[in-house]
């Protein structure tokens, strides 16, 4: 990256004419020192890849509480390269004073507002990639609803780890989960980082939702320099319906479109990426499905195999499906409380199918 800074500081300086027994004005432009390449700092590119997004809030997690007395000359927060010399500390192979978003020589909550203010500005051109791996912790995104209607929130719980291969030695996460679905783009999109096994948002760990057009990109990263291992919910996702999509049926699907996972030390984590079902948003509000939904409890969910289901309807039939359509378990006229072994099933997501009345709906459940 090469170029001049292109803002122009011009400092007016009144100065005491002594011969002409007057006040002079004189103009004195002052045009901060070039940078090139590494010695230049972009603001909110904390990870100096190029681009501003959720990873730069892993980078200056990875450096909270760092100090330097290598300031910025003028610093500004606006999208602009600027000169600064290197700190003494790196991380990830960058040095700290990128990580110093509003280049006051710390790096805190604040600079996190930088990454927000200039987001999406790109200062060069990335590639970005998703590394899986079947054997490591899994990945994997829920709805609340399997249906929905105009106007409704569909609650998404991401979840990293499980009891049989916990995510471990986790520092920071960054994901974009987007969607293809025109009707709903520009909907009101945000994050909630409440009860996740990171951290706790503001106390311990740095977390961001970055609304996008077609979904969102979530940036969550430890304060403490220790990793933490876990499994279960790190963040929860809100995306609201439009209320004028007219007569059409969309199907909406959250996907994971860039990731990353890192430890304290640098070390990559590639998760084993679980795809999930699109959820269906309805031509108009059917109201006894609502009904069927809102009165039948499925938990837990994830499990380790057994599988809780209670009702206030009485049933018609329940079945277990596996994601081809397979029927795996049929059950007619159940109980209200019904108890499922599914350790037989294996790992993976299923659906359970349950009617009443001629009104069928569906939950998705995980088994770990």
């Amino acid at each position: 990256m090469k170029g001049f800074l292109n803002n122009i500081f011009l400092l007016v300086v009144f100065l005491p004419a002594l011969l002409m027994g007057q006040n002079e004005v004189s103009i004195i432009s002052i045009y901060p020192d070039s940078c090139l390449d590494s010695e230049c700092v972009w603001p909110g590119d904390a990870n100096f890849d190029g681009a501003v997004n959720s990873k730069d809030i892993i980078q200056i997690g990875s450096l909270f509480s760092q100090t330097s007395d290598n300031k910025r000359t003028m610093a500004t927060t606006n999208w602009v390269e600027q000169a600064c010399s290197d700190w003494e500390v790196s991380k990830f192979n960058v040095n700290a004073k990128h990580a110093d978003s509003d280049g006051n020589g710390i790096i805190d909550f604040l600079d996190t507002e930088v990454v927000e203010k200039n987001y999406l500005s790109v200062s060069l051109k990335t590639d970005e990639t998703i590394p899986s791996d079947s054997l490591g912790p899994p990945i994997y995104i829920l709805s609340n609803y399997d249906t929905v209607n105009q106007s409704d929130s569909i609650i998404y719980s991401i979840y990293l780890g499980s009891d049989e291969t916990p995510a471990e030695n986790v520092y920071g996460v960054s994901m974009k989960w987007q969607h293809e679905t025109p009707e709903v783009f520009g909907s009101d999109n945000s994050a909630d980082f409440n009860g996740s096994w990171l951290g706790t948002k503001n106390v311990d760990m740095i977390a961001n939702g970055f609304p996008l057009e077609d979904g969102i990109d979530i940036g969550m990263s430890r304060t403490d320099q220790q990793n933490r291992t876990g499994k279960g919910r790190i963040s929860t996702v809100r995306i609201i319906v439009p209320d004028n999509l007219g007569e059409i049926q969309k199907d909406i699907n959250l996907v994971l479109t860039d990731l990353l996972i890192i430890s304290f030390e640098g070390d990559t984590i590639h998760p084993n990426i679980i795809l999930q079902d699109p959820v269906v948003i309805l031509r108009n509000r059917i109201k006894d499905l609502n009904i069927l939904e809102k009165n039948v409890l499925v938990y837990p969910n994830p499990n380790s195999g057994i599988l809780n289901l209670e009702s206030r309807l009485q049933l018609d039939k329940i079945r277990i499906v596996d994601l081809s359509g397979r029927s795996l378990y049929v059950q007619i006229n159940p109980s209200l409380h019904e108890v499922f072994d599914l350790s037989g099933f294996g790992r993976g997501l299923y659906v359970i199918e349950f009617q009443s009345g001629g009104v069928t709906a569906y939950e998705r459940v995980f088994v770990e």
